[in-house]
């Protein structure tokens, strides 16, 4: 489309829908109308992609999603709505085109930039400027990114819809929009989120509260997942790692260590990607295969799966971002 927005002639389900359209049926909800015009017509390049996806019997869920993430978003920090409105739009032009630059170096190099844990933790997880502009982006990723969007319906949808209830874990909550959308799922369940860096456990404590969970049904802690997952005692029903094992140096302690603190019925959800770059990747998947061939070696089965192409010129392989819910291997 050469950057340009797209264009609509006469809608239906199967025609793509223009900025404008979409505004419209947004009209009538002023607090999200600010933040789409931010994103669709200030950053109409980065958001093209978005507007390709959607189709005009997807506004209504689409515009449910933008309503639910702006709701928290907006609510955090201090500042007046159009201030914060701006910090969080410039977090996600942070994040796309950091990602667009890193992925282009990738195509070229075949390799991550990232050299070790302790680097990515130092120069990431531990600087509140890098965090604070990398959380706002990429919880505005669901919402502007379509594959990420593509990931979000289908941990509603084939994820959470699923039993069992009950005491959840979240390994690297990051933003906590995945553990806001556990809390909501029932009214039974309750949240343990461990994360490497103290600026999301903060982040995600807040969200949390803003979106007025009970506290006494979630803690979040600060803590390296790596080594048992930091301490964490007993069985789950549920288990999160959404976006977590490419940023380890050897993911198979974290998945080694969800079976351990597994029942036979826990539920889990795994994301990842292949041959895909970030600011803090450190394992590279090279196939699909191999992601499915670690998890099953490490005692999960893949109950079900999305695999999400990404396409980029002269890449030396193919890219994917990939979602599994699994259950722990029969004994």
């Amino acid at each position: 489309m050469n950057g340009q927005l797209p264009t609509l002639n006469e809608p239906s389900p199967n025609a793509m829908i223009t900025a404008e359209e979409l505004l419209e049926h947004a009209a009538a909800d002023e607090a999200i109308v600010g933040l789409l015009e931010a994103l669709y017509i200030g950053n109409q390049r980065l958001l093209t992609s978005m507007l390709g996806m959607l189709r005009a019997d997807q506004i209504v869920e689409y515009l449910d999603t933008v309503r639910a993430i702006w709701r928290v978003l907006s609510a955090m920090g201090r500042d007046s709505q159009t201030a914060r409105l701006k910090e969080a739009v410039a977090g996600l032009q942070f994040h796309s085109i950091d990602f667009l630059r890193r992925q282009a170096t990738f195509v070229r190099t075949g390799d991550y930039q990232a050299e070790d844990a302790q680097a990515v933790y130092e120069e990431v997880y531990c600087s509140e400027s890098v965090m604070r502009e990398y959380l706002d982006g990429l919880l505005l990723t669901y919402i502007a990114w379509p594959n990420h969007y593509r990931l979000l319906q289908f941990y509603r949808n084939r994820y959470l819809s699923k039993e069992p209830r009950g005491r959840c874990l979240e390994i690297g909550p990051g933003h906590g929009f995945l553990a806001l959308l556990q809390l909501q799922a029932d009214s039974g369940n309750t949240l343990l989120g461990v994360d490497i860096s103290p600026h999301s456990v903060a982040f995600t404590d807040e969200l949390l509260t803003v979106a007025g969970i009970d506290r006494a049904r979630f803690e979040i802690c600060e803590g390296d997942a790596t080594n048992d997952f930091a301490g964490v005692t007993g069985r789950f029903d549920r288990i999160v790692m959404a976006e977590v094992i490419e940023h380890v140096e050897q993911p198979q302690t974290l998945l080694r260590s969800a079976v351990k603190h597994s029942h036979p019925e826990t539920l889990l959800f795994l994301s990842t990607v292949v041959n895909i770059e970030a600011i803090d990747h450190l394992y590279l998947y090279r196939s699909l295969d191999e992601v499915r061939e670690m998890v099953d070696e490490c005692g999960l089965a893949i109950v079900d799966e999305l695999d999400l192409p990404l396409e980029f010129a002269d890449a030396p392989a193919d890219s994917f971002e990939v979602a599994l819910v699994c259950r722990p291997q029969p004994q």
